[in-house]
């Protein structure tokens, strides 16, 4: 490939938004159709919440609190009943998607 060159991936359009261009409720509806579940706004905690079996879900927006890194990324969290459970941060909706399914997949 020539340095510069473009490729048809070029002019494809990405298969999700991009975080900054949707709202919060966009990107959760998103996450949440391409996982299969649907999500629910909880207001006492300010975040969206899904149960898929014995799992909880949570997803929202936030910001990096770093003196050079102040965007925006979507906090993840998975948790069982036991309150076992992890969390991540992840800068698209993409990321967001793989990271649940991979944790729904192993059970939590």
């Amino acid at each position: 490939m020539i340095p510069g060159q473009m490729t048809i991936y070029d002019f494809l359009a990405p298969e999700y938004p991009d975080i900054n261009d949707v709202s919060e409720a966009e990107a959760v509806q998103i996450i949440g159709e391409a996982i299969g579940v649907k999500f629910q706004y909880n207001e006492l905690f300010e975040e969206w919440q899904a149960k898929v079996k014995q799992l909880t879900l949570v997803v929202h927006y936030s910001n990096y609190v770093l003196d050079d890194n102040k965007d925006r990324f979507l906090s993840l969290g998975v948790s069982n009943k036991r309150g076992e459970g992890g969390g991540a941060p992840r800068d698209s909706i993409e990321q967001a998607i793989n990271w649940f399914k991979g944790r729904m997949a192993r059970g939590g």
